[in-house]
């Protein structure tokens, strides 16, 4: 096993051992009022992992800016949760992901960012060395028009309702690899672009985030 693939199943210290976990008591977290977390560029590597180029701070809109300089396979890999030993969450916890950012370089479905869920291996079943299943959430356009250089809000599931300013656009093309069974342990979560775009696409970064059936968390990224 590559030292890579061993840090993405241990996962992220930077996100696991802040102190920023508090109980809500409710069947869904509010999330007009999220646990907020900042993710600091020089100090999160492993949240941008094998991420090529490495991403850097947008001097005018605030985030991580990535922009593709070479042709091939290079692209953005943002693994924003990972799994967390005290508290694991299974795939029917998760209510959704979303992000906030902006994607100066739209030309189509290709050029929008998508997420992906990898939950935890077993040893049995699995889709791969390190999930068990990968569960891919792409946009379908259809008649949603997106604009280079817009600020807007990419999400699946449930919309997190704090965001209501911006145009938002609900991720809706699902698909699976493995067997994706609501009781299997989510283990990581994360945020990428495709490696077919062109050279010179171009995405902004600001926020990520994610809920479950008890908290909700809005990730900054600075």
């Amino acid at each position: 096993m590559s030292s890579f693939t061993q840090r993405r199943i241990n996962h992220y210290n930077l996100l696991n051992s802040a102190p920023i976990h508090r109980s809500i008591n409710a069947t869904k977290p509010d999330v007009s009022d999220p646990i907020h977390n900042k993710l600091l560029l020089e100090t999160s590597s492993q949240v941008y992992a094998d991420t090529s180029p490495t991403p850097s701070r947008d001097p005018v809109r605030g985030g991580w800016k990535y922009t593709k300089d070479i042709a091939g396979a290079s692209k953005f890999n943002y693994y924003f949760y990972g799994n967390q030993t005290a508290n694991p969450m299974k795939l029917n916890e998760l209510l959704g992901m979303y992000m906030i950012g902006t994607i100066h370089t739209f030309i189509d479905a290709n050029t929008v960012p998508f997420f992906v869920i990898y939950t935890l291996p077993t040893g049995v079943g699995d889709a791969a060395a390190w999930y068990k299943s990968r569960i891919s959430y792409s946009i379908n356009l259809n008649s949603k028009k997106l604009y280079s250089g817009e600020k807007i809000l990419l999400y699946t599931g449930e919309k997190p309702s704090y965001a209501t300013k911006l145009r938002s656009f609900k991720l809706d093309v699902v698909i699976t690899t493995g067997t994706a069974d609501p009781e299997e342990t989510v283990n990581l979560l994360s945020l990428h672009c495709d490696s077919l775009v062109d050279v010179n696409h171009s995405v902004t970064v600001q926020n990520v985030g994610w809920s479950n059936s008890d908290v909700g968390f809005n990730i900054e990224l600075k």
